[in-house]
């Protein structure tokens, strides 16, 4: 009987030891591992942001043959989401609350009637690799119990963090990757003189021959009026099949157009810029990949797509020289 007396009382020590130390706990813990990808991170940001791919690298996936997953509408950027069902790994849903295209994702994750927790992902180009960080954060709100979960977090979730990203760097860096350099940023506008054009054919040779029909039109008017030049000539394209397009140039500040020939304001926001190297024969090629750049990282167009000849083929005649900068118009 005295055994069982001290043991209760050893036993009640403990607790109250226990509630103590939890007591002194904070009520959130972070768990992170990273990894170095030797590939782009436009390339290792896809393999995340695209949650369709996660089916491909997720450690509980490839662990849980009963885990079925859902989708929402939008399967990749801001606003997309995926729930599990799953007779081991119980239910829940994870979603993409936040994007900065090669940069950053942030995900809320919920657990049916276990709580929910923040993920986030951080993603470093240095050098042509990819530092990649991989976080989730776990909220007790005050509670005991969550803050003892807490402790063992990181023996828990950590292996399977290692693992996915193991997969995600074997699957990136057997990615082919672009030659097309690609950035995000925001751009000014100014004032451009243009006149409107339509290619019959989206040969490179037909619409080359309507833009320089295009320019030189623009050339003339800015002549005959003292116009001088400001910046290089570009094009704004409203369709792409037919090519129809408008060739501007830019020009001051209260510029007027005349006839067919208008002044415009060019666009001014966020965009992704490739960076086009070459003949204009390939320009389709370059267009076609920030297409499915916009596609993949769920960006929303803003306006029509434009392309600024940042090289004079007149003077330069090595078109290996060339460069164009392409613009994608995005709100989000």
């Amino acid at each position: 009987m005295k055994f069982v007396k001290k043991a209760l009382v050893v036993l009640g020590v403990l607790i109250v030891v226990l509630v103590v130390f939890l007591l002194t706990q904070p009520d959130e813990t972070t768990i992170e591992r990273s990894i170095s990808i030797n590939a782009p991170a436009a390339v290792v940001f896809e393999q995340v942001n695209g949650l369709k791919n996660w089916e491909s690298w997720s450690y509980w996936k490839k662990q849980d043959p009963t885990m079925v997953n859902a989708y929402g509408e939008q399967v990749a950027g801001t606003g997309a989401w995926y729930s599990w069902t799953s007779e081991n790994s119980g239910t829940g849903r994870l979603e993409i609350t936040e994007t900065v295209p090669n940069q950053v994702i942030n995900t809320k994750i919920e657990f049916d009637g276990q709580g929910q927790g923040r993920g986030y992902w951080k993603f470093e180009e240095i050098d042509g690799a990819t530092q990649v960080t991989w976080g989730f954060i776990s909220d007790a709100d005050g509670n005991l119990i969550g803050r003892f979960f807490n402790l063992m977090l990181d023996g828990m979730i950590a292996p399977s963090f290692e693992q996915g990203l193991s997969e995600i760097k074997s699957i990136a860096e057997a990615t082919p990757t672009s030659s097309l350099p690609i950035t995000t940023k925001h751009i000014s506008g100014g004032p451009v003189l243009g006149i409107s054009g339509e290619s019959a054919s989206t040969d490179s040779e037909a619409v080359g021959a309507s833009m320089a029909l295009g320019f030189g039109q623009v050339m003339e008017y800015m002549n005959q009026n003292n116009i001088k030049q400001r910046g290089m000539p570009g094009a704004i394209y409203t369709s792409m099949d037919p090519v129809v397009m408008t060739c501007v140039i830019g020009v001051a500040e209260g510029t007027e157009g005349s006839g067919d020939i208008v002044a415009l304001q060019s666009y001014e926001g966020k965009v992704v810029e490739g960076i086009h190297k070459g003949d204009y024969a390939n320009l389709s090629e370059s267009h076609a990949e920030l297409t499915r750049y916009m596609q993949d990282n769920a960006l929303e167009p803003a306006g029509a797509p434009f392309e600024v000849y940042a090289t004079d083929p007149g003077i330069v005649t090595d078109t290996t020289q060339w460069v164009t900068y392409i613009f994608y118009p995005f709100s989000r």
